[in-house]
């Protein structure tokens, strides 16, 4: 099966080679048990070790003289039998036993995975004169994979310096080794909880002894850097006008101590953060650590200045009220937004006005502020972090999505979403609860879910020019009596979504009132089922794709085939 074809794709099974794209720096793999596993130095040397083995031509084509003619008489056994299931589970196992040759299939995912083995830009490089030692250059390393990597070493016009000799500071307490003890290995940024900040430094002296760091002036650096568990190494050149990797780009250098005395309205006891009552202007980044939690109370109005941003690695707490609301908005007309990332503790977010939010970065949003390639296309993002959201309004937002929430636990009480340019939340993996609340003026999708599994009750959306509910990669969805009108899709599920809907009323449907459909290959056909459905002034009242299906009240709908990309221009 694809579980077990080949290792390297492991942690993401699917009938499709998914990666067009550099395996080890991009794509869906990022919390899988491989990722966690390579934390440890030994076992990343012995996986890449043996990925470079069995990812190789001369391997896969042993491979197929070896099993090739038993694999195929299996597979016409597995065939023929699942000619005996349900309509649905044939439409669901067509790709696998009817459209893709698996060898071929592992070709191309070999073929991926050479392209990230063989990668030259695995590690970002830049150099600058020490301003503390004047007798060398420092040069920063910043690993540019999902994989750990070694750096072996630098040279320079017949001048070397090995990593492990020459790494700054503190670091050299701390520093991992490769499992031979000589070279330094950098794990991903992803993996540690200062990110950025973990950059590896080193420091080349001058080898003439003479004009300090001039000798490097003009003069090509070079360092030698490989994956981890890869016998050859890459020789990256290093960019020396120490510009490259401006950390500021990210707000997240702050330490807490540092927080009150660059925002004095904050107050600091412990590990606890407050903002009292109060307008406050932020006219920086504002960043809380790792292990401090922030508090709002109520009344407080933060009024952030236009490229800036907010950035918490903690749990935090808004303590609005109806009569005195916390506020969230910008000093003028916009503001980049609020990501709160992996924090331990439940945040909760009451009566929160959270307004003019426009993104980070313009490949998502043509409105976000620019930081230098950082993309956060939700105003405001909890990401591994569960949450409460109890009457909250979110209003004006530019940003590609007004909410989003990533890997999640969350519950959505009396919230309330209006104006919005694009989709309003966006639930990515997600657990949780949407209870009464009302979207209105949206731009995409009210409520957009991927890969989770979602209870509305008491919803309605009105003025939604796409999908009032859309649910995707696998989604499991209950909608409870709730209401859709002026709206294109009142219902859509594709992907292998899984939708119930109870006492559903729609109005004033401009494309469909349902759908289901599979728009990626990797998943399959969707399911739709609802009771007491009650429609007016809707002219189509359902789109089911051949394999797809649809019923209302029990009764299973016709099904034709459709032109996926129409419903999307």
């Amino acid at each position: 099966t694809a579980k077990i074809e080949p290792i390297g794709m492991d942690g993401k099974p699917s009938q499709v080679a998914l990666s067009p794209y550099n395996y080890f720096c991009e794509g869906e793999m990022e919390d899988t048990w491989v990722n966690y596993a390579l934390r440890s130095p030994k076992i990343a040397h012995s996986y890449i070790s043996y990925l470079n083995k069995f990812s190789s031509s001369e391997y896969i084509l042993n491979l197929k003289k070896q099993l090739g003619t038993d694999e195929l008489h299996l597979r016409k056994l597995l065939t023929s039998e699942y000619f005996l299931e349900d309509s649905h589970s044939i439409w669901n196992a067509k790709k696998i036993l009817l459209e893709n040759d698996p060898w071929d299939l592992l070709e191309e995912r070999s073929y991926a995975i050479r392209r990230g083995l063989e990668d030259s830009k695995i590690a970002l490089l830049f150099g600058t004169e020490s301003q503390k030692d004047t007798r060398g250059v420092e040069i920063t390393v910043r690993n540019a994979l999902n994989q750990p990597i070694e750096v072996l070493g630098f040279e320079c016009e017949g001048n070397s310096w090995k990593a492990r000799k020459v790494i700054k500071g503190k670091q050299i307490e701390k520093e991992t080794l490769c499992p031979n003890g000589e070279n330094i290995v950098l794990p991903p940024n992803k993996w540690t909880r200062d990110s950025p900040t973990n950059d590896f430094r080193f420091f080349l002296s001058n080898p003439t002894k003479t004009n300090g760091g001039r000798f490097f002036l003009n003069k090509s650096v070079f360092a030698s850097v490989r994956i981890l568990g890869l016998d050859k190494p890459v020789r990256i050149s290093v960019e020396m006008d120490g510009t490259i990797m401006n950390t500021n780009s990210l707000p997240l250098s702050q330490k807490g101590g540092e927080i009150t005395k660059i925002f004095p309205f904050i107050k600091k006891s412990g590990t606890k953060l407050t903002i009292p009552a109060g307008t406050h202007f932020v006219k920086k980044d504002l960043f809380i650590p790792y292990g401090y939690n922030l508090t709002v109370d109520k009344g407080a109005c933060l009024k952030f200045s236009q490229d800036t941003t907010m950035v918490s690695k903690g749990a935090i707490f808004i303590n609005g009220t109806v009569e005195n609301p916390v506020s969230f908005t910008s000093a003028k007309d916009s503001w980049g937004g609020v990501l709160i990332n992996s924090g331990q503790s439940r945040s909760v977010l009451r009566f929160l006005n959270f307004n003019n939010a426009c993104g980070i970065g313009k490949a998502a949003q043509k409105d976000g502020i620019e930081r230098g390639g950082w993309m956060m296309t939700g105003g405001i993002t909890f990401n591994n972090c569960n949450v409460d959201l109890l009457n909250c309004n979110f209003e004006d937002i530019k940003s590609e999505d007004a909410l989003n929430l990533i890997h999640s636990d969350f519950k959505m009480l009396g919230c309330t979403f209006r104006n919005v340019k694009s989709d309003a939340f966006d639930g990515d993996f997600v657990r949780g609860l949407i209870t009464d609340c009302n979207f209105e003026k949206i731009g995409g999708d009210a409520i957009d879910l991927s890969g989770s599994n979602v209870v509305i009750r008491e919803v309605e959306a009105s003025s939604v020019l796409d999908k009032a509910i859309s649910a995707g990669e696998g989604s499991s969805v209950e909608i409870f009596d709730s209401h859709f009108h002026n709206v294109g899709f009142a219902i859509a599920a594709k992907d292998l979504s899984d939708v119930k809907g109870y006492k559903i009323k729609v109005r004033d449907v401009t494309r469909s009132a349902l759908a289901a459909y599979q728009k990626k290959d990797v998943f399959g056909p969707a399911k739709i089922a609802v009771t007491e459905l009650e429609m007016k002034g809707t002219g189509k009242r359902y789109i089911a794709e051949n394999g797809s299906d649809i019923s209302l009240n029990g009764l299973h709908l016709k099904t034709s085939k459709i032109d996926v990309e129409e419903l999307y221009e």
